[in-house]
């Protein structure tokens, strides 16, 4: 790898850790900002997943539901994540920034190996290769200017799961990034097998193949199809050079058992929830705003889309079949039909094929004049240049959603250290009632279950949300708490200090208090 493809990945990474820093800059007196720039639901469910692989477990609980206690595989890589960092005594929260950190560098690592399999021996290849990377990192949506009575601003088209936008195609969410990892190492181990002179390393590579296809049906089955799906195709319109592939049943045979197990696991409570809800997010917008929503580097590719085509090698075939496959499935009903979002159809790998093939059509213009080199500068630079103001944009939305009084953002230390303590004092079996906010934070902080907190992994979570609000609020009469309190099987509650009748509540013992909550166990009495 070139010195200045290094050198691009360190500045993107540092890019992509803008939101976090200015997380951290604007962090009030006397709080700790909890690294919160995904969804925040989300992101502590994610977070969770670290914090039960530190104290050594491999199969993951949903800790945002009492009923369901059951062990699943949703979430190992998380789990192995956590069980990692545990061992230089990192905590749940800063392993999974620091999972961010490398895993974005492992992904632009091979997108940059994968880029010069696209050009392969072509004249320049090398700063084909370059110029293709620069693009894929920084498009964004084309910036269209808008007046708002006598002042004017920048706006852009944008949807959910926008890969046009530079913070999405990289991301906050570790195993999002070692999804995109996988499939890009199952395309380049495909590609290289034929060219490894020994049994011994073919042998590696496969079980290397296996194993990544493994990890991505895991994390995300669609996109694990679409990889397989891709595989074949090729390998059928490669008459005659299927040997140039690992063939697909290998993949298949690695990433199905998986994905079955999955389809079962969400036909059921709390996962069936997920899909329900997903089922309804579907995003309806037109071709041409799709073209708006990544850039003017899709432009440039669909002139240079001849250029492209005209000499496929294997890279390319596998790029442009996987691509073809995931926007013609976004852009048609079938994605609802089976019951999915239309987005997850879409991934980083559209840019990367656009970046591709906009960087080759560079050069075919460049190559028409004498300074061909000042050229190339011109049209990368103006596309770089236009990229800045909704990536500008989009820095400030991430900024504006970091709620300096939000609970899901920030925390007093006094919170964090008193969540830690409760941690140290229980086990991974009890189940806590925590008042709203901090029952969202508790389970990623702590790895402890919360008998409530999340809008999809809570079973039937808005009756929930009441009987916590009559039960903190004081709206239950003291034999009701307690009946609430047995019959659901709780074993912690955490509250406000000062808030309960404790007196008339002899069923809960204090256990640990800090100036803003306090820690009882529910100790039926004899």
């Amino acid at each position: 790898m070139p010195f200045i493809a290094i050198i691009i990945i360190a500045l993107a990474v540092i890019g992509n850790s803008i939101p976090l820093i200015l997380g951290f800059l604007k962090t009030p007196p006397g709080q700790v900002f909890l690294g919160t720039i995904h969804h925040p639901f989300d992101y502590f469910a994610y977070v969770s997943q670290f914090a039960q692989g530190q104290e050594g477990a491999l199969q993951m609980q949903n800790l945002y539901t009492h009923e369901f206690t059951r062990s699943v595989l949703v979430g190992s890589v998380n789990a192995l994540l956590g069980k990692f960092w545990s061992l230089a005594h990192i905590p749940p929260i800063p392993a999974y920034q620091l999972s961010v950190i490398l895993f974005t560098i492992v992904f632009l690592s091979l997108a940059y190996l994968f880029i010069k399999e696209l050009f392969g021996t072509d004249k320049n290849s090398c700063w084909k290769s370059v110029v293709a990377f620069i693009l894929f990192i920084t498009a964004s949506p084309l910036p269209i200017p808008e007046r708002s009575g006598s002042i004017w601003h920048i706006t852009f088209v944008d949807h959910w799961f926008n890969f046009g936008n530079p913070f999405a195609r990289l991301g906050f969410v570790p195993h999002h990034l070692i999804l995109k990892s996988s499939i890009l190492s199952i395309f380049l181990l495909a590609i290289l097998l034929p060219r490894l002179s020994s049994s011994g390393k073919r042998i590696a590579a496969v079980i290397a193949i296996a194993a990544s296809s493994l990890i991505a049906a895991n994390i995300d089955p669609v996109q694990w199809l679409l990889a397989a799906a891709a595989l074949l195709v090729v390998t059928m319109i490669s008459a005659g050079a299927s040997a140039l592939f690992v063939p697909p049943i290998i993949v298949i045979l690695a990433g199905l058992p998986m994905v079955v197990y999955l389809r079962t696991l969400f036909s059921r409570l709390p996962y069936s929830q997920l899909s329900q809800w997903e089922v309804t997010q579907q995003v309806h917008i037109t071709v041409f705003s799709y073209l708006l929503a990544n850039g003017p580097v899709v432009f440039l590719a669909l002139i240079g889309l001849w250029w492209f085509c005209r000499r496929l090698n294997p890279a390319r075939q596998l790029l442009l079949v996987f691509n073809l496959l995931g926007l013609g499935m976004f852009f048609s009903p079938l994605p609802e039909r089976l019951g999915l979002s239309n987005v997850r159809f879409t991934s980083p790998f559209n840019m990367l094929l656009f970046a591709g093939v906009a960087s080759g059509f560079i050069h075919v213009i460049s190559a028409r004049f004498r300074a061909k080199h000042l050229v190339t500068g011109i049209l990368v630079g103006t596309l770089v240049l236009l990229s800045v103001p909704t990536t500008v944009s989009c820095i400030q939305k991430y900024e504006a959603d970091t709620d300096v009084k939000s609970a899901y953002h920030y925390l007093p230390p006094s919170v964090i250290q008193f969540f830690e303590q409760t941690r140290s004092i229980s086990s991974s079996g009890d189940t806590f009632f925590v008042l709203w906010p901090y029952n969202v934070p508790f389970p990623g902080v702590t790895g402890r279950r919360s008998y409530f907190g999340h809008p999809l992994l809570t079973i039937d979570n808005q009756q929930k949300e009441l009987e916590a609000y009559e039960f903190f609020g004081g709206k239950m009469d003291t034999g009701r708490m307690q009946t609430f309190l047995l019959y659901h099987r709780i074993t912690y509650v955490v509250a406000y200090s000062h808030t309960l009748p404790e007196q008339d509540l002899p069923i809960l013992t204090k256990v640990l208090e800090s100036p803003i909550l306090t820690l009882y166990r529910v100790q039926p009495v004899k």
